[in-house]
């Protein structure tokens, strides 16, 4: 879904804007340092990573006591902090409107004297970089009928006490005894594959609350965003690519195979003729198979399938947005885009983001073309 904003962020951010930004630092999530001044960076949303947001800001104007050194530990050190950064806009009247960017685990701090003064850049991953470092220092199991928000909850809890879980799951599956062993990652081997085995997902959005939700149907959502020719176009530039080798799967098998349970098996197809990979048509078919332990029933198995699918369709076709910078775009959003010189208008699904923290620079948006059917 796209991040609600105001109409009047809308129509501003379609034309030369004053850009804002907001950067407080938390530990524990308590407030450690803010005010600071921000004078670049970047924020990247990648719904295909493992860690979808991760970030880069340059801050300058600090005061003394929050500039690290080998002896002083501060708000802008790696142990513990938390950036929580927010973009947009300082309309004429002076008044803003800022966007979340995310809740991110400072995971780099750069310090730079020059003579025009100390400036220190930070980088940073949001809250799942945390979970896959923390891997498992002893087998963890779960118990006979255990749902996956429960198991999710109950494996997160002691890898980083106190998260926000928002459950958007429609799917009530219960798992046999699973165990995940010793080095196990709580991100991908965990919180991920269980979300994947109800035909779910789960990232942690804007606010840097883990969001657990069945893979959205873009072809059900509205489109968000214009990206068309005139006065108002806020696209500089597109980029249109068709590469077999970027994936391209136009089926997915889906089986679950474990002690506890007979084998499953379920298989989505893109069954679209319309489609440029129809599985029956001149594409050819392009399997491919998963297994999971934790799929116990073909209703399951028939979900996960389908969701996998919509996750990988479309590689084939990709298309690069470059233009204003626009801080409320988010992976999923669905947009239309018009550029008649390249022959090209039609309605995309955006699956990443790279927006500058500042004006000067350029959004880049990497979309695929939204398809009717299983493309």
């Amino acid at each position: 879904m796209a991040y609600d904003v105001s109409d009047r962020y809308k129509r501003a951010v379609t034309a030369s804007y004053t850009f804002a930004a907001s950067v407080e630092i938390t530990r524990s999530g308590v407030t450690v340092a803010s005010g600071l001044r921000v004078v670049g960076g970047n924020v990247r949303a990648d719904a295909t990573a493992d860690v979808m947001r991760t970030c880069s800001v340059e801050v300058v104007g600090l005061p003394d006591g929050l500039i690290p050194t080998s002896r002083q530990r501060t708000p802008l050190d790696i142990y513990g902090n938390e950036l929580v950064l927010k973009a947009g806009i300082q309309y004429p009247d002076g008044t803003t409107e800022l966007v979340p960017q995310g809740v991110f685990t400072i995971t780099d701090s750069d310090l730079v004297d020059t003579a025009d003064g100390v400036a220190v850049a930070l980088s940073g991953d949001d809250r799942a970089g945390r979970l896959g470092d923390a891997k498992l220092l002893t087998p963890w199991t779960t118990a006979t009928g255990t749902d996956a928000v429960t198991a999710i909850r109950n494996l997160v809890e002691d890898g980083y006490p106190g998260l926000t879980v928002v459950d958007l799951l429609s799917a009530a599956d219960t798992f046999p005894p699973h165990v995940l062993e010793e080095k196990a990652d709580r991100w991908a081997d965990g919180v991920q594959a269980f979300a994947e085995a109800v035909g779910g997902e789960a990232y942690f959005d804007r606010d840097g609350r883990l969001v657990l939700r069945d893979v959205p149907d873009p072809s059900a959502q509205p489109v968000a965003w214009q990206f068309a020719e005139g006065g108002s176009s806020v696209a500089t530039k597109l980029e249109r690519r068709y590469s077999r080798s970027a994936g391209g799967a136009n089926a997915v098998v889906v089986t679950g195979e474990n002690s506890s349970n007979a084998p499953v098996r379920a298989v989505a197809v893109d069954d679209d003729p319309q489609s440029p990979t129809y599985y029956y048509g001149p594409y050819g078919p392009r399997p491919v198979w998963e297994t999971s332990p934790l799929v116990t029933t073909t209703d399951q198995a028939q979900r996960a399938a389908d969701a996998r699918l919509r996750q990988l369709s479309g590689a084939t076709e990709v298309i690069t947005v470059s233009g204003v910078p626009n801080h409320a775009v988010d992976p999923g959003d669905v947009a239309h885009v018009t550029r008649l010189r390249s022959g090209f208008d039609d309605t995309v699904v955006v699956r990443a983001v790279s927006v500058p923290l500042s004006y000067a620079g350029e959004i880049q948006l990497d979309c695929r073309v939204l398809r009717t059917g299983g493309t």
